[in-house]
């Protein structure tokens, strides 16, 4: 599934944080409501981001630098060149092997 993300509420404060609880991604001329609390990590794929969420997955058309720069923070943080992870749905940290763990994933 292809998505865009609709950041229109803020073009023109495009340096700012999104500091609402959702966002809007554009999916088969459709926009579709996601809940920041809802994601448990991005990934970088290519010219895309995989947002991986409590039942889904979107794949939107945007740089993860661009994407890290609107999540509301301390919420999210990169971990690898390639993730951005919501804080609140790791598990563990297994440090001898350098493995997070997202909810059982």
């Amino acid at each position: 599934m292809q998505a865009t993300p609709d950041f229109r509420e803020h073009e023109e404060q495009d340096e700012k944080r999104i500091t609402s609880e959702y966002f809007f991604v554009r999916s088969n001329l459709q926009l579709i409501r996601i809940n920041w609390q809802d994601i448990y990590w991005i990934q970088a794929e290519g010219n895309y981001c995989s947002v991986v969420t409590i039942d889904k997955r979107f794949a939107v058309k945007t740089s993860l630098k661009k994407f890290l720069s609107k999540l509301p923070l301390p919420h999210f943080m990169q971990i690898h060149k390639a993730y951005i992870v919501n804080i609140r749905s790791i598990e563990k940290i297994d440090l001898k092997d350098s493995v997070v763990i997202i909810d059982g994933n």
